[in-house]
């Protein structure tokens, strides 16, 4: 996650952005909002757009007090607006509106709030954390050159920068009247430097904080001309660390500059040859001007080969499988250009995998690649290079979430269920639209009896989320310096098998994780010096396929943690996750105040002696059922 700086403020944490607002709200103690002691001092209120949703965009709003001796004491500031179009709020974190308003048109996912004057305040000390970003949850209250900050999803809005409409009519209680606010105003997106100063990221369409660097590069080696033409080998590197690309695998499409056509490939195939009737003799592999590639399967004679090729499209991650997180093919292009000068790259690049979700910027051209001989004594270059890089936005693979966490505790005996309709809602209308795993007949004619189908859709069990897949975080036990977690994973979808599954969980005691057991553990530090994120998968041929819904469609694992005495505590939900991914999508938490609470009798870092005597019985009563 990079970070901006303004003047001398501290740096902001956010993600990156695509849409920038910008206003400026002046104290005034005359007609025209001037300070002679201050004359520059202001509130500036700046929007930070970080990635669109299927209907609107999701932001970070942050309030800077360039105020030298004016700071907003509490009960903090009071910010309004009025919304352009009818625009509504999905959510928010760090701050809350005071109304919900009328949102009776919207069934199942209620919105946050649908008024079209929202009026929102920050959150008080002592939010629960997955409830919070960073400078937000002081009661409003902002020290001079100091900042407050939340996050807002926003609905029924433009998703492009050309789309959105500026909020207007802003205005400012800190905490009473007095400060007037100008028009919002388009400038100059924010630049974020990450922590070490190497990286600066700004506008961008598709951005996973977790994994800020992410992406897939398509890099084209010219490694030799032809007479009408050149031969090039095509790499996908996969630089993502936890997302990979799975069965049926990648589809990868461009547009020729000019008439060029492929007359061979090695490693890989179009899948229409187009028309080729101008030809005669020697047809070309493909004439089309929008040529659509493919892998070809394990199995493909050694002569149709080349290195990193043949696997049917599936990439792996680059944390979890480095070795296969590559996938290349040689193509030979004719009726093209045959030196550096005359050669144009290919336009308008796509990439399914399997699905959609990646958008691919521009082929540029870059320093030409250096290839090197096994013993490193040679080396060899690329005639010409260009690289396409392609970056994935959940909400462009799907309209709706594909995973929901569910949480339970030792401490209470509340089990806290995915959200209602998370995926989806049942159709009472279509009975079809899930599977009744009790219905032994209708189960069997909807799912094949070998597993394998061509419909990608989900075809999930009947259940209140209708998510494909659930994980379930349950605090275990309690130790005097340890505590214990299980973490179950269970496929509800009939139609997947999971194979090479990875999960990333965000919690701040990973830092001091003692052991893990039945899976693979890599720790990742997105933000740096802060360890506080994990990438889990499953051991090779014991537990890294997720069967298709049914009696072995999960897998399980549990998590040993050493308490740090200045941070753990099971108060206000601390002990759960701040998010979850299952391969690289964000899954839906639920509600803060539905976490199961603590009794009242329990302390910060014990439980009860109920609670212990009864834990103690049951495991007694256990060792000796066993014997």
């Amino acid at each position: 996650m990079g970070s901006s700086s303004t003047r001398s403020l501290p740096k902001v944490t956010i993600c990156c952005i695509a849409v920038l607002l910008f206003l400026s709200c002046f104290s005034f103690t005359t007609t025209e909002a001037y300070d002679a002691v201050d004359p520059n001092g202001n509130i500036t209120i700046k929007w930070d757009v970080i990635s669109w949703t299927p209907d609107g965009y999701v932001a970070v709003v942050t309030l800077y007090n360039f105020q030298k001796h004016r700071p907003i004491r509490a009960p903090g500031w009071t910010l309004g607006w009025s919304w352009a179009r009818k625009e509504v709020i999905w959510s928010m974190v760090g701050a809350q509106t005071t109304e919900q308003g009328d949102c009776s048109r919207y069934k199942g996912n209620i919105p946050h709030s649908c008024k079209k004057t929202p009026t929102v305040v920050d959150r008080l000390p002592g939010t629960p954390y997955n409830q919070q970003i960073a400078n937000c949850c002081k009661g409003g209250v902002v020290a001079p050159n100091d900042v407050s900050s939340f996050q807002i999803s926003v609905g029924a809005a433009g998703n492009t920068n050309r789309t959105v409409k500026l909020p207007v009519n802003f205005t400012l209680l800190a905490p009473g009247p007095g400060y007037t606010c100008g028009f919002a105003k388009l400038v100059k997106p924010t630049l974020f430097i990450t922590p070490d100063g190497r990286r600066t990221t700004r506008a961008l369409k598709a951005y996973d904080p977790l994994d800020p660097n992410g992406n897939i590069t398509i890099k084209w080696d010219v490694i030799s001309w032809t007479p009408d033409g050149y031969v090039a080998v095509v790499t996908l590197f996969n630089f993502q660390q936890y997302r990979h690309i799975q069965a049926p695998g990648w589809t990868l499409g461009w547009s020729w500059a000019k008439k060029e056509v492929i007359w061979s490939m090695v490693g890989a195939q179009t899948t229409e040859q187009g028309d080729c009737s101008r030809y005669k003799g020697n047809v070309p592999h493909c004439c089309k001007k929008t040529p659509t590639v493919v892998d070809l399967l394990p199995g493909t004679p050694y002569n149709q080969q080349i290195a990193n090729c043949c696997k049917g499209g599936v990439i792996n991650s680059f944390v979890q499988d480095p070795s296969n997180a590559a996938s290349s093919f040689q193509v030979s292009v004719g009726a093209a250009g045959t030196t550096n000068k005359t050669v144009r790259v290919p336009r308008n690049f796509t990439l399914l995998a399997p699905g959609p979700g990646y958008t691919c910027g521009p082929a540029k051209i870059v320093k030409a690649t250096k290839f090197f001989t096994q013993d490193g004594r040679r080396t060899t270059q690329a005639m010409m290079t260009w690289n396409v890089t392609c970056t994935y936005s959940q909400f462009l693979a799907q309209k709706t979430p594909s995973c929901c966490v569910s949480l339970s505790s030792f401490y209470n005996d509340t089990i806290v269920p995915c959200p209602t309709c998370t995926c989806g809602c049942q159709n009472t209308s279509h009975p079809g639209s899930c599977v009744d795993p009790n219905n032994a007949p209708h189960l069997a004619s909807v799912v094949p009896a070998n597993g394998k189908t061509t419909n990608l859709a989900p075809l999930v069990q009947c259940t209140s989320h209708m998510c494909p897949i659930r994980v379930h975080w349950h605090v275990k036990l309690n130790y005097k310096e340890y505590w214990r977690v299980k973490v179950t994973i269970t496929n509800f979808n009939y139609r997947m098998n999971y194979s090479q599954w990875n999960l990333v969980v965000q919690h701040p005691n990973f830092d001091n994780l003692t052991q893990i057991f039945s899976f693979n553990y890599k720790s990742l530090t997105p933000y740096e010096a802060i360890n506080d994120t994990a990438m889990l998968w499953g051991v090779k041929f014991y537990n890294d396929f997720l069967e298709q819904a049914g009696q072995y469609g999960n897998v399980q694992s549990e998590l040993l943690f050493r308490k740090d005495k200045n941070t753990f505590t099971f108060d206000k939900g601390w002990a759960f996750p701040r998010r979850i991914y299952f391969n690289g999508d964000n899954c839906v938490m639920p509600p803060p105040d539905s976490y199961p609470y603590l009794p009242n009798a329990s302390s910060r870092h014990g439980i009860s002696a109920a609670i212990l005597v009864g834990t103690l019985l049951s495991t007694i009563a256990f060792f000796f059922g066993c014997l």
